[in-house]
């Protein structure tokens, strides 16, 4: 009778890791209409979206959501085609921060309020050094939820400024 209790608590967990292990690999769903409404779901590491700038263009981003992804960001990158980018989400507003550690390319940086209004530009910020030990921390003027690196020059071919609205979608 031991034996029988002993196998069928064994199967009746094995069973139970079969259920939670499929059930944590379901899709998740993302929309960033949640995220406008401050319902805040965050969206799965490589996620792709599209952003609709003001002029009309549409940018394809790469959203990245936690603290590991948004620290790597574009380091190693050798080039950021024109219409594409990647979406920092943060999950509260805040003065945010970017760094260039392990860029290979200059960028074009925005940060966006909740709302997708742009309310910070740095146009063309530049690679690193190989010898600066202290590297420059870009930061917004103003509390941003999303910030958005695109290829440098980007603002000024699209006209971009502060103030517009960026489409998330």
């Amino acid at each position: 009778m031991n034996r029988f209790v002993s196998n069928l608590i064994l199967g009746l967990f094995v069973v139970a890791l079969v259920i939670v292990y499929g059930v944590s690999k379901q899709p998740a769903v993302f929309s960033l209409g949640h995220l406008l409404t401050n319902q805040i779901v965050q969206p799965p590491v490589d996620q792709q979206m599209a952003i609709r700038l003001p002029g009309g263009q549409v940018i394809q981003a790469r959203v990245v959501d936690t603290p590991e992804a948004r620290a790597q960001g574009l380091s190693g990158v050798e080039s950021v085609p024109a219409d594409t980018g990647m979406l920092f989400v943060f999950q509260d507003d805040g003065t945010q921060g970017i760094w260039m550690k392990g860029m290979k390319i200059p960028l074009d940086i925005l940060w966006l309020d909740g709302q997708g209004q742009v309310v910070h530009i740095v146009q063309n910020a530049p690679i690193p050094d190989d010898e600066q030990t202290v590297l420059p921390i870009y930061e917004s003027n103003q509390p941003a939820r999303y910030v958005l690196e695109l290829a440098a020059g980007t603002v000024e071919a699209t006209g971009l400024e502060a103030g517009q609205v960026v489409g998330l979608s």
